[in-house]
């Protein structure tokens, strides 16, 4: 064998980066696709618009409906779309799957929600369960979760008619690969303070959207992981950025879906 033959032969093909480019393109895109066609219709006021304490992440989703585009990391990303495959998969036997609901308030302020999981227990009574995906799970349940639970178990109650005894929110961590679902003992009492926050932030964020002026800002440890926080600032809320910013490195969001 020459010289020129062996070197040809041991020579290996060089692999055209442009396609692997091109191939990882197209999988982000058919995910974020795949992500915008799940969230369905958000024009009007969902539960998860009134979870948190501050309204003005709800008021620029409605406004701007940049949500999905507006998390730039790929591991993020991945979140969002396992979350949604968690949320495509019912429990099973005895329980109803991503349940539609809704109540009107006076003067026609409606909310709606989708109940992930409604499983009735052997007493009789139901739980209310959410899905959440994330990449670390929490010592104990955000409050934004919890509230929302409860905000699903005011609706199922009061509209509906169910007795609902508990609620839980459950963790899927993508990264470790665990699970840890959280139960919440749900009491008369919570759900009558449910049903009045519920109500009041409705009506604060249908006025903030009927008249295009955002709601007023509640600055907390969440701002740091809102995909609106430059928006917000530049809206006119500048003070106090500095020890929100250094709260939330405190808090350990780790990236959360559902």
């Amino acid at each position: 064998m020459s010289k020129a033959d062996k070197t040809q032969k041991m020579e290996k093909p060089q692999v055209d980066k442009s396609v692997e480019t091109d191939i990882a393109n197209r999988f982000w895109k058919a995910v974020i696709k795949r992500i915008e066609e799940d969230s369905g219709d958000r024009s009007g006021i969902h539960v998860t618009d009134l979870v948190y304490d501050c309204l003005r992440r709800a008021y620029y989703d409605k406004k701007l409906g940049e949500l999905v585009s507006a998390v730039s990391d790929s591991e993020g990303l991945m979140v969002l779309w396992i979350g949604q495959m968690l949320h495509e998969m019912p429990f099973g036997e005895g329980c109803e799957h991503e349940k539609p609901i809704e109540i009107t308030f006076e003067g026609s302020v409606k909310v709606e929600g989708r109940v992930d999981e409604l499983c009735q227990l052997s007493n009789g009574s139901h739980i209310v369960i959410d899905k959440k995906t994330t990449r670390n799970i929490p010592n104990a349940p955000y409050d934004h979760h919890v509230k929302q639970v409860l905000f699903y178990s005011a609706i199922l109650t009061k509209v509906y008619g169910y007795k609902v005894s508990s609620a839980g929110v459950f963790y899927l961590d993508v990264a470790n690969l665990k699970t840890k679902l959280y139960i919440i003992p749900v009491t008369p009492l919570m759900i009558e303070a449910a049903l009045k926050e519920m109500e009041r932030k409705a009506r604060l964020l249908k006025q903030a959207l009927d008249t295009g002026i955002p709601p007023t800002p509640e600055p907390g440890w969440l701002c740091s992981y809102c995909p609106y926080f430059k928006k917000c600032v530049m809206d006119g809320w500048g003070q106090g950025l500095a020890p929100i910013i250094k709260g939330s490195e405190n808090q350990g969001g780790g990236g959360e879906s559902g």
